[in-house]
């Protein structure tokens, strides 16, 4: 009985494993609806560190940018989370600071934008693009003056978003 049993479920499965091909007399033609769906989305790259000894500036870069239609990819500085006063970024040093002046520009061409005339928007990414279509380049300049020796530090903060353009 127990053979019966497994010969006839082996069948079973045997036979739903097949594909079924429905032919139909005297059809001259058939189609098929094929769709792919592309997820937006992106991957943003920022550098973690900059020292600023070795290059007063920081470009941002974009790879795998997919966005919907007449949509951008913003990457904006976070002015609720860095350091600001009167509109210029500080490095600290325990109570020492030195004021930083903040500008935006492109890879491309030596243009350089006070970042609060950007709207504090620092790079620009269209769908397919790896660097961005505006701006994209922070620099980052200490004030002159006499400071106190020692290491100075702050963080930068920002904000990465989709958007339609303008």
């Amino acid at each position: 009985m127990k053979k019966l049993l497994c010969t006839l479920l082996s069948i079973v499965v045997l036979v739903s494993c097949m594909t079924a091909h429905v032919l139909a007399a005297n059809e001259t033609e058939a189609s098929t609806s094929v769709q792919y769906t592309v997820e937006s989305g992106y991957t943003v790259s920022i550098p973690a560190t900059l020292s600023l000894n070795n290059t007063g500036y920081m470009d941002i870069y974009a790879s795998n940018v997919s966005l919907d239609q007449n949509k951008k990819l913003y990457v904006k500085i976070d002015k609720s989370k860095t350091s600001f006063t009167y509109d210029q970024f500080y490095l600290m040093n325990g109570s020492n600071y030195i004021p930083c002046d903040l500008k935006v520009g492109s890879p491309l061409n030596d243009e350089k934008i006070p970042y609060y005339d950007t709207d504090y928007v620092v790079a620009i990414f269209e769908t397919g693009y790896t660097e961005p279509t505006q701006y994209g380049r922070l620099y980052i300049t200490p004030s002159n003056g006499a400071y106190e020796a020692g290491t100075y530090s702050g963080t930068i903060y920002f904000e990465i978003y989709s958007g339609y353009s303008a």
